[in-house]
């Protein structure tokens, strides 16, 4: 219901970014932080929901590299999203953290893999 009720609530959050005038700081952080909490259950609200099905056998089909790769973003999402959050009151360029972070995290899940399959990485070969 809370992960509804967060998708019930972006249009609203969405509209009030888009609103039109020069805000002062603390409303533009108001309104753009307003948008990252409602982000930031909303990943909460869909980890906590898949955490539930896996450790109580309801999912018994889905494949381990998806639950892993889903829960990642959960975390990547929350990550920036709520990092934001603090940084509007300071700048309005916080929402930057919200295209970095993924990036950033994305990258280096792509090293670790190109680490882990190099040849004398310690892992034996199939």
């Amino acid at each position: 219901m809370i992960w509804l009720l967060m998708i019930v609530l972006t249009p609203f959050a969405t509209r009030m970014l888009t609103s039109l005038g020069h805000p002062t700081l603390d409303a533009h952080a108001l309104r753009f932080s307003f948008y990252a909490m409602l982000q930031v259950l909303e990943a909460g609200a869909l980890l906590a929901m898949l955490r539930h099905m896996t450790t109580r056998g309801q999912a018994p089909g889905a494949p381990r590299p998806v639950v892993t790769d889903m829960t990642r973003q959960c975390f990547v999402l929350m990550a920036g999203f709520g990092l934001s959050i603090p940084l509007f009151f300071v700048t309005t360029r916080a929402w930057l953290l919200w295209v970095v972070v993924p990036l950033l995290a994305a990258r280096a899940g792509r090293l670790v893999r190109r680490r882990d399959r190099a040849p004398g990485s310690g892992q034996a070969a199939d």
